[in-house]
């Protein structure tokens, strides 16, 4: 039986952040396809999520060590300080940029 090799948590982690980019990617596109158009402001802000949640949902969901102190643990074993801070999706362009 060969082994199959897999990438540490942390390059999962970014892989899934990565992967959640492209998706919003793909709906923008959509969105664009069918010619939508944000109709307020509020439309155009980004899609966010903390990387406790990330975390909590990505390695410790369903699990004995899904707490607030073992998410936080966590996320500082994969190298993130501050657990609370947010990575951010944007559906729109700005269009001063």
């Amino acid at each position: 039986m060969t082994e199959t090799s897999s990438h540490d948590e942390k390059h999962i982690l970014q892989g899934c952040i990565a992967l959640m980019g492209e998706m919003v990617d793909g709906f923008r596109e959509y969105l664009d396809f069918i010619g939508h158009e944000p109709e307020w402001d509020e439309e155009k802000q980004p899609f966010v999520m903390s990387y406790f949640h990330i975390v909590q949902r990505l390695f410790l969901w369903n699990t004995r060590h899904s707490g607030g102190n073992s998410t936080r643990t966590k996320c500082y074993e994969l190298g993130i300080e501050d657990s609370s801070k947010q990575v951010e999706f944007y559906l729109w362009e700005d269009e001063e940029e």
